[in-house]
């Protein structure tokens, strides 16, 4: 469970990270939607995930949201997102050793509602 109180859409992705950064998929996926949950993260191999940056974009316009991830979402935001994953073998779960930048959709249901991750990818 994310903790207590709202998080803004940068503190949701923030809150992401640091679970990634403990191999806690559970907590992860407790602000990630329900479609994008159960994804192969390979944290058995895991050495570390950093993130080196995280911001929201203020530009509603350069938010290229596809309805298809979550529908009838009362709110829409995309957070820019600077990473560092490194993996034991050199590359795990889609990624090889490096810095990405990527952005992360998140989306509420309500004004009430959390943010949920809804999509991310590279950027």
């Amino acid at each position: 469970m994310p903790p207590e109180g709202d998080l803004s859409a940068e503190e949701t992705v923030q809150y992401y990270f640091e679970q990634y950064s403990q191999k806690n998929q559970s907590k992860m996926e407790s602000v990630v939607a329900p479609r994008m949950r159960g994804v192969v993260y390979d944290l058995h191999n895991l050495n570390y995930v950093n993130l080196l940056s995280c911001s929201e974009e203020t530009e509603q316009e350069n938010i290229d949201f596809d309805e298809n991830w979550y529908a009838n979402a009362y709110q829409v935001t995309m957070v820019h997102v600077e990473f560092d994953i490194n993996y034991k073998n050199g590359y795990g779960a889609g990624f090889q050793n490096g810095v990405y930048n990527w952005e992360y959709y998140l989306a509420k249901k309500s004004e009430d509602a959390p943010w949920l991750i809804v999509m991310w990818g590279n950027g």
